[in-house]
This record gives structure tokens, sequence and C-alpha cells, in this order.
């Protein structure tokens, strides 16, 4: 099966071309606040680090955290949460190696254990 490529007139991918550019400038801020914040070794990520480093949307978040499979956030506030930038990274790493749910929902438990022996 061949696909021939889609051809657009200039006027068409010029009305697109300023949101990608914004989105590729955000790209970048997110990945150098990533390299920073990985040496912060007790760093807090707010919302749009979390949702920048996961690729996942605020509603995928919320219903990984209801399945068991992402960790719960950190109250920082009355208003405010986060999560340790350890635990991203964490979650990110059993994603690469290919964890499967269960071994993923098995590291979420021992994140939130860890997070009570070192609260305690």
């Amino acid at each position: 099966m061949t696909h021939e490529a889609k051809t657009y007139e200039p006027e068409v991918l010029n009305q697109y071309v300023p949101s990608i550019l914004v989105e590729l400038e955000q790209l970048r801020d997110s990945a150098k606040r990533a390299r920073q914040l990985a040496h912060v070794p007790h760093a807090i990520l707010r919302f749009p680090d979390v949702k920048s480093l996961t690729g996942y949307s605020r509603s995928t978040i919320y219903r990984c955290i209801a399945q068991g499979l992402f960790t719960k956030p950190v109250r920082l506030s009355e208003r405010a949460v986060g999560w340790p930038f350890s635990e991203i990274a964490t979650l990110n790493a059993a994603h690469i190696a290919g964890k499967s749910t269960d071994e993923i929902r098995a590291l979420v438990g021992q994140l939130h254990a860890r997070r009570k022996l070192n609260a305690g």
C-alpha cells in the first residue's frame, strides 16, 4: 500500500506555524526546567510541569490516580498541590522500561509508602 504525501497551500500552513512555534518553545522550556529540577533532590512539581514531563492531560493524571497508576499529589497549601520530581521521574522510567500495569501499580504503592517513611 502506498501513501501519497499531502500538500498544503502556504496560506494554510502559515495559519498553523505561530501556534506550532509557541508549542515548541514551551517544550524547550519544559525540558530545560526538567534538567534544572533533576539537580534539586526534593523538588516539587506543579501541574503544568507534571503534564509536560509525563505527556498526560489533567484528566488522565486524575484517572490514573484513581486507578492506582499515578501517585497522589502532595498538598502544598489550601489550594495548591504538587508532585515530588523523583516520583515523576521514577514513574516515567517504569513506563520507558515497559513495566506492566500491575508493576506500575505496585511501584505507586512503594512510592506512597516511602513518603510515609520519610515523613515520620
